[in-house]
C-alpha cells in the first residue's frame, strides 16, 4: 500500500480532487473524459489517494452528463460503472479516514515525545555547570566558585608538598590526590585507598557534587593526553562502578599556576619563598628567547687612549682631540667607521712608541693621531680624501677655535689637568 502524501485528511483530499479537475462546461465532450477516467481506474495501482481522486472525478462527470445530456442514454452507458464507483468510493472513504487518523495520532505522539525530550534536555542543561565541556578556563572556574548555588569538588593532583605550600582556600571543596598514586588500570575504589585520610569524606561523596574539576600545575588541552589528569579522568569516567555523576569531570586548562596568578585571593600560600622555588622548578627557563645585543663590535676605536698627562704645553692640540672624541662618541652606530676616523693602517705606528698604549700615552704620538683624524660633521657622508691634500701634511682647522677669554671660562679648560679619554 502506497504512502499517503497528497493530503493529511479526507477534507483536504476532496479539495485537491475538486480544485485540480478541469471545468466540464468548457469541454466539448465530457463523455470522453468519463471514459478515460474509467480506463485509468481499471489500470490504477494500489494508491488509495489516487484511486479516490479518480473515482471522485468520474462520479462528478457522470452527474454532469445526467444533467446536460440524454439521461437514459448516459444511464444505460455509464450507470453500472457509476454504481460500482460509488460503492468503491465509500470503502475508500472509510479506509482513508482510518489511515489519516492513525497518522495524526502518531504525529501527536511524536510531538509529545519530542516535547518531553526537549524539556528533559533543558533540565539537564540547567543542572550541568559547565555543559559537559572537557576543558574550562580559569575564568570559568572563578565564576562558578563565586556562585554559591553550585557545589563543586576540585581534585588537585599536585604533590603533597606543593599542595601544602599553596592551594585553594578552605571554603572551596578541594582535595589532594598526589599524582604518583594515579595510574592506568586502577578503579576508583582502588584509588580511594591512596587518598589521604583527611580528604576521604569528600572522595566518598564525589558523586553528590554538581561537577568535579581536575587540575595540576599547568596541563593544557594540547598536553592532556597521557597526563596524570587524563588517567584520573579515565578512572572516574570508566572505572567508577555504581557511581553516576551529574556532569562529566572537566579539566582546568593551564592549571593552578595560571589560576593563582589571576586570582590570588582565592588561594592560600604558606611560604612565598617556597612558592617561588616551586615556580622556578615548573617554568622552563630554557624556553625563553633572550634578545641578542644589537651593538656591533667593529665600531670601536682602532687604538686605546689612557690618561692625558697634565702640564702639557700643547693645550690647543689636546682640546682639539677632546673635541674630536666628544663628537666620536655621539656618532650613530650605523655610521661607517671610515666617516669617523682614518683607517687603522693610515694611523701613525704607535707600537713603536716607548710608552705602552695601556699606560700613559706619549703626547707627541697622541697629537700626531689627532692631526690625521677627521673631525666628522653630522649628516656629511663625504670621504676623508675630499678634505685632506695627499701631498701636504694635514692641518687642523682652528677657525672655530674660541678666544682666550672664552677659553678661560670653559669648564673643559678649567678641568684640563684631569681630562681622561676612555676607549669606546
Amino acid at each position: 500500500m502506497a504512502k499517503l502524501q497528497l493530503a493529511s485528511s479526507l477534507e483536504e483530499l476532496n479539495r485537491y480532487a475538486e480544485s485540480s479537475f478541469v471545468d466540464l462546461r468548457k469541454i466539448k465532450s465530457p463523455l470522453e473524459v468519463a471514459k478515460k477516467l474509467l480506463l485509468t481506474l481499471k489500470t490504477s495501482t494500489d494508491d488509495d489517494e489516487k484511486t479516490y481522486v479518480l473515482l471522485f472525478r468520474f462520479l462528478k462527470t457522470y452527474r454532469y452528463l445526467l444533467e446536460t445530456d440524454d439521461k437514459d442514454y448516459i444511464t444505460k452507458l455509464l450507470g453500472t460503472d457509476a454504481t460500482k464507483a460509488t460503492s468503491q468510493l465509500n470503502l475508500l472513504t472509510q479506509r482513508l479516514n482510518s489511515r489519516y487518523s492513525d497518522i495524526k495520532r502518531k504525529e501527536e505522539e511524536e510531538e509529545t515525545l519530542i516535547a518531553i525530550i526537549d524539556s528533559q534536555s533543558v533540565e539537564d542543561m540547567k543542572s550541568t555547570v559547565f555543559n559537559n565541556e572537557p576543558f574550562i578556563s580559569c575564568i570559568d572556574l572563578y565564576e562558578v566558585l563565586s556562585n554559591s548555588s553550585h557545589n563543586i569538588l576540585v581534585i588537585d593532583v599536585r604533590s603533597e608538598d606543593h599542595f601544602q605550600a599553596s592551594h585553594l582556600k578552605p571554603s572551596i571543596n578541594c582535595i589532594n590526590i598526589p599524582e604518583d598514586v594515579i595510574h592506568y588500570g586502577l578503579s576508583a575504589n582502588t584509588l580511594g585507598r591512596y587518598v589521604p585520610p583527611k580528604f576521604r569524606d569528600h572522595w566518598d561523596k564525589r558523586d553528590s557534587f554538581d561537577c568535579i574539576v581536575l587540575m595540576d600545575w599547568k596541563t593544557s588541552s594540547y598536553q592532556f593526553t597521557g597526563s596524570r589528569l587524563h588517567k584520573l579522568k579515565v578512572i572516574l569516567s570508566e572505572w567508577d562502578v555504581n557511581r553516576t555523576y551529574h556532569e562529566k569531570p572537566t579539566i582546568l586548562n593551564k592549571g593552578y599556576l595560571e589560576f593563582v596568578e589571576m586570582y590570588p585571593t582565592m588561594c592560600i600560600t604558606m611560604d612565598d619563598s617556597q612558592m617561588m622555588t616551586m615556580m622556578d622548578d615548573i617554568v622552563d627557563l630554557t624556553e625563553i628567547n633572550y634578545p641578542e645585543s644589537s651593538r656591533r663590535e667593529d665600531y670601536t676605536l682602532p687604538f686605546s687612549l689612557s690618561e692625558i698627562p697634565s702640564g702639557s704645553s700643547d693645550i690647543e692640540e689636546i682640546e682639539e682631540l677632546v673635541s674630536i672624541y666628544d663628537i666620536d662618541k655621539d656618532v650613530a652606530l650605523d655610521t661607517p667607521i671610515e666617516d669617523v676616523a682614518l683607517p687603522f693602517e693610515e694611523l701613525p705606528d704607535l707600537e713603536k712608541s716607548s710608552t705602552s698604549l695601556e699606560g700613559t700615552v706619549n703626547v707627541e704620538d697622541l697629537l700626531a693621531a689627532a692631526r690625521q683624524a677627521k673631525k666628522p660633521v653630522l649628516g656629511d657622508t663625504k670621504s676623508t680624501e675630499s678634505l685632506v691634500d695627499p701631498d701636504e701634511k694635514p692641518v687642523v682647522d682652528r677657525s672655530t677655535k674660541p678666544s682666550s677669554s672664552d677659553l678661560s671660562l670653559s669648564p673643559r679648560w678649567q678641568c684640563r689637568d684631569s681630562v681622561r679619554i676612555f676607549p669606546v
